[in-house]
């Protein structure tokens, strides 16, 4: 059982992936993709850890939800980017692993809390 958000493999993945993008987004020189795609970044970890805090199967799943959605912009705005030669292919093949892992832990965390809540409204 885990104890704290911190231990969460979804919240971890989710601040490696925070950095990697504001490593590789600090020299681009589109000042507006270079506010944005960290923003989404930076979104997720907060989201996981607020759902987390919040102590029930219903919040958790919609905070996890809303950080689905924002490692999905990241995902977006990683293809936009490399189409846009803002970052070489090694730092966008390292970007998009770890954001396609930062959503499969993030996305395995919230089937886990739907099942959960589903065993729990069939055993009432």
């Amino acid at each position: 059982m885990v104890a704290r958000f911190e231990e969460l493999a979804a919240y971890q993945r989710c601040l490696e992936l925070s950095q990697l993008i504001c490593e590789i987004t600090r020299n681009v020189s589109d000042r507006e993709f270079q506010k944005d795609i960290p923003e989404a970044a930076n979104a997720a970890p907060p989201l996981i850890a607020e759902g987390f805090a919040r102590f029930t199967d219903g919040e958790m799943i919609r905070y996890l939800r809303m950080a689905r959605g924002e490692l999905a912009e990241v995902q977006s705005q990683l293809q936009v980017g490399m189409r846009q030669k803002h970052f070489t292919k090694d730092a966008y093949d390292a970007a998009c692993t770890l954001a396609r892992r930062a959503m499969g832990t993030t996305t395995n965390l919230l089937k886990s809390k739907l099942r959960r809540k589903r065993r729990r409204r069939t055993n009432k």
